[in-house]
């Protein structure tokens, strides 16, 4: 499974599971996203929150749409990482 699938499965929450459960997963995850670089908060902020489009954020954030892509890239590996090491602590 890639990294950004690895991710995403762990945002999504799951029926099953209780209330606290998601509470604590999405803590996890917020914990994890504020480690990451700032570049990549931001463009992971603004696609994710805003619902921009990667063009979108490179006009807001003055850089190319190749290197949102790269970060989003970026960021998506490191909340994996992230979030693997805290599953196993």
């Amino acid at each position: 499974m890639s990294s950004t699938h690895q991710v995403r499965a762990r945002l999504e929450p799951d029926e099953g599971d209780a209330p606290e459960e998601r509470g604590a997963a999405a803590e996890r995850v917020r914990r994890a996203f504020m480690q990451l670089p700032r570049r990549q908060v931001q463009a992971v902020g603004l696609v994710y929150t805003e619902h921009l489009t990667q063009k979108q954020v490179a006009a807001r954030l003055r850089v190319s749409q190749k290197r949102v892509g790269r970060e989003m890239a970026m960021a998506l590996q490191h909340l994996a990482a992230i979030l693997e090491r805290s599953e196993t602590t």
